[in-house]
């Protein structure tokens, strides 16, 4: 989800903090049971690995990603918690994140315009003009414009 952190409803980071975070606890916390009785069996080290985001928490924060960025820098740091957990209670299980770097969102494009479009809908009905989108519109459209243009390092 993209849009201005002033303004974007709270039921967006809501959204994005459910698949982006909580996913991610989620399914760790269902492996678990898993990934131990494997270490057991196996008699090897158990891994989780997390997807982040661009260079983790090193990466620059574009403007209009609040809830995305925010919701990735929350699994980093469930990421690393987790790993001093299992350390310093002697599991044989590591926990890492892979950064993968800007990833060009192919097969995202049209969804996330229309998403965009949901957001501005909705932050003009919360506040009943269209400020949010013209102070952070042109931005977002250039934002767009710079991630289409964009290489990126892996196309989705």
């Amino acid at each position: 989800y993209n849009g201005p952190g002033e303004f974007i409803p709270i039921e967006i980071y809501k959204k994005q903090m459910d698949v982006n975070f909580f996913g991610y606890v989620r399914v760790a916390q269902a492996l678990m049971p898993l990934v131990r009785q494997g270490c057991k069996v196996t008699k090897r080290r158990g891994r989780m690995v997390f997807t982040g985001t661009g260079g983790g928490v090193l990466t620059p924060v574009p403007p209009l990603l609040t809830a995305y960025m925010a919701s990735k820098f929350a699994v980093e740091a469930f990421v690393r918690s987790f790993r001093v957990e299992m350390q310093l209670t002697s599991k044989p299980i590591d926990a890492c994140i892979i950064s993968p770097g800007f990833v060009k969102p192919t097969m995202l494009v049209e969804n996330g315009l229309k998403l965009n479009e949901a957001m501005w809908a909705d932050c003009q009905k919360r506040l009943g003009t269209s400020q949010a989108r013209d102070e952070y519109g042109p931005l977002l459209d250039r934002f767009i414009e710079y991630s289409l243009n964009e290489k990126g390092t892996h196309v989705s």
